[in-house]
């Protein structure tokens, strides 16, 4: 009863409905297919470069309307786009897009809390624009100098062949970032 319901809701053959592919790799996709298709990767890949510069702004000390979120959303953007042009050019060769990895964000969360507290918003406000900008670019630059620190150790581990006889008592999740 159930197939005869999804059939007759349905424009696709019976045949597919039972797991036969209805695109093979040497067929070419309809315009309004991949056009949608690449539309739903776009904005799926823009938000996910978003999110990561908007959730460190608080913890970057940045105000609620301060103008240096446009200046971290645009360096995310960009760097993104950089890498993913050479990743499809020089890389892998495929047309993956690089975006801010989620695997860091509670990393990225916990150093910036643990070392300095964020002065009040009447804080940061009678501090001046100056004043602001040397405090959310000190802690990124503590946050840039740990992952510069973590991918020379990791290196390392790789040549040394240690990060293999890790990665058979630990997750890769645990080894990899």
């Amino acid at each position: 009863m159930e197939d005869a319901v999804r059939l007759q809701c349905s424009d696709t053959p019976a045949a597919v409905e039972r797991g036969h592919v209805l695109y093979k790799v040497e067929n070419r996709l309809p315009f309004v297919f991949s056009f949608l298709n690449a539309l739903q990767i776009l904005l799926c890949n823009v938000l996910h470069i978003l999110w990561l510069p908007i959730l460190l702004s608080p913890a970057l000390c940045l105000l609620p309307a301060d103008p240096a979120k446009v200046v971290l959303v645009s360096t995310a953007f960009l760097t993104s786009g950089v890498v993913t042009t050479l990743q499809s050019f020089l890389g892998v060769r495929l047309p993956t897009v690089t975006v801010p990895s989620a695997l860091y964000a509670t990393s990225f969360l916990s150093l910036l809390r643990t070392t300095h507290e964020c002065p009040s918003n009447g804080d940061l406000y009678a501090m001046g624009p100056e004043l602001r900008a040397l405090e959310w670019q000190t802690r990124l630059r503590e946050l840039q100098g740990a992952l510069i620190f973590a991918g020379i150790l990791q290196t390392l581990l790789g040549i040394s062949g240690l990060q293999a006889k890790l990665c058979r008592v630990l997750s890769p999740v645990a080894v990899a970032p």
